[in-house]
Formats: structure tokens, sequence, C-alpha cells
């Protein structure tokens, strides 16, 4: 999303021409928030209309473009929430190329134009301390364009191998004196234990302790039978990779982490799919009421997901 900077006098007379404002974006703007490949329009099999930030992962309901624009823009006082997702670092033209300059006649060029260059000196310096180790003495007469082309297939491949070797380094089983991480880093524990810590429960506290209500909660009550986006998010928060026993076919499920299944008809509502270890069923449907908190509260949760069972009768 640069500019035509770099083509002399000619080049800065052009950009004063209202023509050149659609050659900042590396993109064609959009015309509205539904052309944004990241906002995505969604009808659910009962014909509600819903919409997804693909920015956030968040889902709203009817197609309200204003709300949609005031989502992503963050803007107060739209009585929606504000996008939480974060602008990937040194790329923020890319928002002003979607959201300001189809929208503004000055504010998006100039956004496009300031937040596209780079401020630092170093990747100018890299780049040249590229072109000299290709133009070596009986190199010297290259022309400009072939220095530039040579000069980006050579360091993008040194980049791509830069980063092959930081990922392989940052193995914890790597070798060598380049590697990152070794046996003392993963022994060291700075003595605690001589001032009475306990070290080895400190290892295990990576995870931040998960909460499980064992009771069909009020907030729960009020969505277990309507079909929306938002509701089967916030039930999946809580039940997403928990573990239950199940007597009749004595396997023990593991809930599916990433979406759940909505039982139409009399006597349905949201549903956890148990999904069985390998080679021992196939996934089912459970419906979310006390049966299956009981399972859930009869079985061991795994370690690494850091759960405390709270039960209703308890005084916490």
């Amino acid at each position: 999303a640069s500019a035509s900077g770099n083509s002399g006098a000619a080049g800065e007379a052009a950009d004063s021409t209202p023509e050149s404002i659609t050659a900042i974006a590396a993109l064609p703007p959009i015309l509205s928030i539904w052309d944004c490949e990241r906002i995505k329009k969604i009808i659910d099999d009962k014909g509600s209309k819903i919409w997804k930030c693909g920015w956030c992962k968040c889902s709203f309901r009817q197609h309200n473009a204003t709300k949609a624009v005031a989502h992503v823009a963050k803007q107060k006082g739209a009585h929606i929430a504000k996008c939480t997702a974060k602008i990937p670092e040194g790329k923020s033209y890319t928002w002003h190329e979607k959201y300001s300059l189809p929208y503004t006649k000055v504010l998006g060029y100039v956004a496009c134009r300031t937040t596209s260059k780079i401020l630092g000196i170093g990747a100018a310096e890299r780049a040249w301390g590229d072109v000299k180790t290709l133009k070596t003495d009986k190199r010297s007469h290259l022309s400009a364009d072939k220095t530039e082309k040579q000069a980006i297939i050579y360091t993008s491949a040194k980049v791509n191998e830069a980063r092959i070797l930081q990922q392989a380094m940052e193995k914890i089983d790597a070798k060598g004196k380049d590697a990152m991480w070794g046996d003392d880093d993963l022994n060291f524990d700075l003595g605690l234990e001589r001032w009475g810590v306990d070290v080895d429960e400190l290892k295990e506290m990576g995870v931040p302790k998960r909460i499980f209500r064992g009771w069909i909660e009020d907030w729960e009550k009020d969505i277990l039978k309507k079909d929306d986006a938002e509701c089967e998010a916030l039930l999946l928060e809580k039940y997403k990779g928990l573990t239950f026993y199940d007597l009749d076919y004595k396997i023990t499920y593991t809930a599916y982490e990433k979406q759940l299944h909505y039982q139409k008809g009399r006597g349905g509502g949201w549903c956890v799919f148990g999904v069985p270890p390998d080679d021992e069923g196939e996934d089912e449907p459970y419906l979310i009421n006390n049966n299956l908190i009981e399972m859930i509260l009869e079985t061991p949760q795994p370690k690494h997901l850091n759960v405390e069972i709270v039960k209703k009768d308890s005084n916490n």
C-alpha cells in the first residue's frame, strides 16, 4: 500500500491528481463493509440473519452495515461492541485502505500515504548490504533493473532461511551453540525449594485456572433452546474440552472444542459433540442438561485444562 513516490518529479506531479489515489493501496478499496473478505454474512437454519467479524471472531445479529462499520472502526456510542482484534504491527495502512480510503476525501489518502512508509533506517541498510554482496568487483556493472531483481531474490531467500533456523533453534530439543533452550533452562528453578516453595506446582501453573460450575446456570437456561451463534459461543466456552464417562457405551468422551450441535424439535436444544478416543466408536451428540453435567462431575478432567470443579452445594 505504498505510493508511487520513487518515480521522481514526474511521479510527484502525478500524485497530485485524484486518479493516483487509487494506486496507493495494493488492493482495490471496498465500497461496502460487506465487500470486506473478513466480514461474512450468514443465514442460519431458521433464516435468521447473522454476520461474523473475521478480525475478532465475534458474531452479531442482523445485517446492519452501519453497526458493522462502527464495530470494525471501534466507534463509541454505536450500541455495538468494539472489535478487539489488533492491527498487525507495521500494517496499519491496510486498515485505512479498507475503512478510511473509500469513505473519506482526505483522511484516507493521507493515512495510507503516511502509515505505509518505513520510518526506520534498518531495512534500507540491510537492503544496501545485500546489494554490495551481489555487486562484486567482476559484477560492478550490473544494471539497476538486474540489481533490484537479484537483491529481492537474495534477501527473500536469506530471510526465509533465517526464519527456518530460528524455528528450529526455538524447539526444546534443539542442540548446538545457537539453541535457545537447554537442559539448564528447563531445570532452572532459582533454588526456590530452599524457601519452602513447591517448584513442581509452579511449573504446572502455566494454564489459567478454569472454573466449571457443576449445574445449569441461570444464564444457560435462557439460551439452551436458542439456535443462535452467540449462544453457541457462550456455551462452548463452558463445556469445550471437558471429559465425561458414558456408562452405557463404557467410553470416556471429550467435548469437541470447535463447535456445538443444535438438535431441533421437542426436547431438543444445544448439544456437545462427544469425541471418543481413537478407534473406540463414533462422535455422539449429548444434550446439555443435568445428566451431562453429572457425568462431567464424576469424570477426572485432564490436568492440562487446569479445571476446578465447583458444585452447587459447596461454599464456593
